[in-house]
């Protein structure tokens, strides 16, 4: 396992003389497992929507006087803001519902939502308990997937990805 006491990032730090922190079972775990996973959900629809900008479109701004900076932040990002929006939705629907990644790389110290609620309904028995964070779960996550998606709205009901 790269991030145990007997991995690779364990034996680079054993390499230029320094002792390995404690990579597993912590916050850092789960957040280097959590990108490592979701990050292909965020690229798919980010490179969909590069794919869909005019290659022109570059070189007539540099043609025009733009710096390679004020083309990347005036016509690049803009025009590529609903792939990032899209693959941002996806990313946080899939992280708030994950489970696995955090139950091997955060173990019992590290408790998401979707961990705790499966420990309090088989370790503890607590079903009411665990019913009312998943609920919770639930009606939050619904709250700010649909705040999301009004804001992703342009004006007049017009939407971005049209």
């Amino acid at each position: 396992m790269p991030l145990g006491p007997k991995g690779p990032i364990a034996d680079g730090f054993h390499a230029v003389g320094l002792d390995a922190p404690k990579m597993l079972y912590n916050d850092t775990a789960v957040v280097i497992g959590m990108v490592h996973v979701m990050l292909a959900y965020m690229v798919l629809p980010l490179m969909g929507s590069l794919d869909r900008i005019d290659p022109a479109l570059t070189p007539a701004a540099k043609g025009l006087g733009a710096s390679g900076w004020t083309c990347f932040w005036r016509i690049t990002v803009p025009l590529s803001l609903p792939g990032m929006l899209a693959g941002s939705l996806i990313v946080f629907s899939l992280t708030v519902s994950s489970f696995v990644t955090p139950a091997i790389l955060g173990g019992p110290t590290v408790k998401l939502m979707p961990y705790f609620v499966y420990t309090e309904a088989t370790t503890t028995l607590n079903w009411p308990y665990a019913a009312a964070i998943g609920f919770v779960l639930i009606v939050v996550t619904t709250i700010l997937t649909a705040v999301y998606a009004r804001l992703l709205r342009g004006r007049g009901g017009k939407e971005v990805f049209a």
